[in-house]
């Protein structure tokens, strides 16, 4: 059987995802999936369509919070609350954009994308939409 192929769009900012990064390549072999990564920035996304972070709206923040903390626990994640949040990603998501168009590894993109999201929602209060951090 031929594997399927996920075209996985992410941005580092968002919670969700990680999770769902972290669940396609805990399952990728198991799924017989190939998965491209493709780094988008969100931000854009949400200025050009007019919707707003789900985070912004009281009931869907309360809510999505909650579901969040119990996703999760579920898949074994550790996230927690920004100190700044949202942030501007878009120098992180340029920076996985360029490593792809140098020929990087699947391998290292997903390392580097990791990374960024353990630094931001793993408890670490590093904002990665600043220089300083």
């Amino acid at each position: 059987m031929s594997k399927a192929v996920v075209d996985f769009y992410y941005d580092v900012v968002s919670p969700w995802s990680y999770i769902g990064f972290e669940v396609l390549l805990r399952y990728q072999s198991s799924w017989n999936i190939d998965i491209n990564l493709r780094p988008v920035f969100l931000g854009g996304v949400m200025q050009g369509s007019g919707n707003q972070p789900p985070a912004t709206l009281p009931a869907k923040a309360t809510y999505g919070m909650i579901d969040l903390n119990r996703s999760a626990r579920y898949y074994g994640l550790e996230i927690s609350m920004p100190s700044v949040f949202p942030t501007n990603t878009i120098s992180c998501q340029r920076f996985l954009i360029a490593m792809q168009q140098d020929g990087l590894s699947f391998d290292e993109v997903a390392e580097v994308s990791r990374l960024f999201w353990k630094a931001y929602w793993g408890g670490k209060g590093i904002n990665i939409g600043s220089i300083d951090g």
